[in-house]
């Protein structure tokens, strides 16, 4: 996770209409430490807010936005902050979501070892991604897992392709 954050901080992001600079590494491990402090739980699928709560400004401020959105610093953020653990585009390739990739599949590191997986099971990505290669058809994988919808395979099929290209 940290290497992410990493990552994405240290490269020049675009976004909600303008670029956004790499932030350079004091402020990448203040934030880091600011998480850390916290016990804030990035994975927690029950959370209240519908993302992760570590955002980047503009100006390259780090941010880990909490019940009362206050910043690292202490700052109200502005509006037009990035969520770092969601989506992004960089060096021509597209970083998935990390804790929600596809509607209705999870990244939680406490289950099945970190996986993508199904939300509400254990089944993993890779596991839909075998059955598609024995089973082409994903309405008699979905007949195998009841309670569970054809469509819910494909999202993990289709992110398994995207991972693999």
């Amino acid at each position: 996770m940290a290497l992410r954050i990493v990552y994405w901080l240290r490269h020049p992001k675009e976004g909600r209409g303008s670029d956004i600079a790499a932030s350079p590494m004091p402020q990448v491990r203040k934030a880091l430490a600011e998480l850390e402090r916290r016990g804030l739980d990035i994975w927690d699928d029950s959370a209240s807010y519908p993302d992760s709560p570590l955002r980047v400004d503009s100006s390259a401020k780090i941010y880990v936005v909490d019940d009362d959105v206050f910043g690292v610093d202490g700052q109200q953020p502005i509006a037009g902050m990035l969520d770092l653990l969601g989506p992004f585009d960089g060096d021509g390739r597209r970083g998935p979501d990390l804790v929600r990739p596809r509607p209705h599949l999870r990244i939680i590191p406490g289950r099945v070892s970190g996986e993508p997986h199904l939300a509400g099971s254990r089944i993993t990505t890779q596991v839909a991604a075998a059955l598609h290669r024995n089973i082409a058809d994903t309405e008699k994988i979905a007949a195998l897992y009841p309670g569970f919808d054809a469509s819910i395979f494909q999202e993990a099929i289709k992110l398994e392709f995207s991972l693999a290209a």
